[in-house]
């Protein structure tokens, strides 16, 4: 997730502004980068707030779609809702650790900055998967 810069005194500081939302687009941008997929559902142009529900069936989807053993009860997702087999599980492997508010997952608020980092990091574990480099692209000792 790509935070915003703002210079202050001598040093520059970095806000991620963790409980705010995220559009469409920067959750596409954001999977993009963690996954080099660059073929996602969620519309990259658009200003619309993503919600819960779109970025767990995007999750799961870019995790090959894995089927659970072990159904368990969603009182406020619909089993003919095409997200169904998703939120089970991603709620199965914790994905939604701390969603749940008087019983129910709330799958069409919008996603958090915050959310969206834990959800990413358990489900696709983009720190162990993609190749990080301490030198800077395009640096040359010579």
């Amino acid at each position: 997730m790509k935070g915003e810069g703002i210079p202050y005194a001598w040093a520059n500081q970095t806000k991620i502004y963790p409980d705010s939302v995220m559009t469409q687009s920067q959750v596409t941008e954001a999977l993009e980068i963690a996954t080099g997929n660059q073929a996602l559902s969620l519309t990259r142009h658009n200003k619309k707030m993503a919600t819960r529900n779109d970025v767990i069936f995007t999750v799961w989807k870019l995790a090959g779609s894995p089927r659970v053993d072990q159904q368990i009860d969603l009182t406020n997702i619909q089993l003919n809702d095409d997200s169904y087999p998703a939120w089970q599980y991603a709620v199965q492997h914790g994905w939604t650790d701390g969603w749940i508010t008087e019983n129910r997952l709330n799958p069409n608020k919008p996603i958090l900055r915050k959310e969206f980092a834990t959800l990413v990091d358990k489900a696709l574990n983009p720190f162990e998967n993609l190749p990080v480099s301490i030198v800077p692209d395009g640096y040359s000792k010579n």
